[in-house]
């Protein structure tokens, strides 16, 4: 094993996972000079109590949810502000995990608020969404499945587009002249198979029987209850392999986002 840190070390290294900067000068100095045995804890308190704190995990979270060119273009510069908002309200509040990403999971309403921007990147396309999120917070690589079955894994292409399902009932209405883009989910969205007329019904990947059907037919409801249940033990290896490499630079497994059998 590694030998601990030393203080100078480890003020540097929490200032950087913590709130994205290096300490100031006197920071270092106080936190040097302070003899008291619980001052590391009590640094990593008060940094995750800062506001730099909230703001750089939003920042994170910005670069993996959306893509690299969306982040840049002048049109979307809106829209990514109001995400960096939500995300920062969450850290702030300290929402739990899985509150977290059921709130992102289910997000709808106007365009430009929060995570929409997240869907309309991805142009609300079923398979784009299944991709993201299956790699987001599953860290599996589900979208080598798209076109035929994955060729080292366990997916087929049927869990790829039955977990596509999930996103088919999304829609968007457009106001006037283009604006207020409201999301919705509407009953009845459908997915099919590719080169065929097959309906593809939602099942959650690794799960072989159906889900049962939600009181009001919302899938991204159904699979938001899913997502973060005990059932799901893909969910939570992914979370704590993304705050692993997050800390340390690199996953317990790495790439962060591909936990797949074929990644040794």
């Amino acid at each position: 094993p590694a030998a601990i840190s030393s203080d100078a070390e480890f003020c540097r290294r929490v200032w950087l996972d913590l709130s994205g900067v290096a300490p100031p000068v006197a920071e270092i100095r106080r936190f040097l000079n302070d003899p008291g045995p619980n001052k590391r804890s009590e640094l990593i308190d008060r940094l995750l109590r800062s506001p730099q704190h909230a703001s750089h995990m939003a920042a994170r979270w910005i670069d993996i949810l959306l893509p690299p060119d969306i982040q840049v273009q002048p049109q979307s510069r809106e829209n990514v502000a109001a995400l960096h908002e939500w995300l920062h309200l969450q850290f702030v509040n300290n929402i739990p995990y899985d509150h977290f990403v059921g709130g992102f999971l289910t997000a709808g309403g106007a365009g430009n608020s929060g995570p929409a921007i997240f869907y309309t990147s991805h142009e609300l396309e079923p398979k784009k969404l299944a991709s993201a999120t299956s790699r987001i917070f599953m860290g599996i690589q589900l979208q080598c499945a798209e076109c035929h079955d994955h060729p080292t894994d366990r997916w087929t292409q049927e869990d790829f587009w039955q977990y596509a399902a999930f996103f088919g009932q999304l829609q968007r209405t457009d106001g006037r002249m283009g604006r207020d883009t409201i999301i919705e989910d509407r009953p009845g969205g459908e997915v099919t198979l590719p080169d065929s007329q097959r309906v593809m019904s939602p099942r959650y990947p690794g799960i072989e029987q159906s889900p049962e059907q939600d009181p009001t037919d919302n899938r991204r409801r159904q699979l938001t209850i899913w997502m973060a249940s005990r059932d799901n033990t893909y969910f939570s290896r992914a979370a704590v392999n993304r705050v692993w490499a997050h800390l340390f630079g690199r996953g317990l497994v790495d790439p962060v986002d591909a936990m797949d059998v074929d990644n040794r």
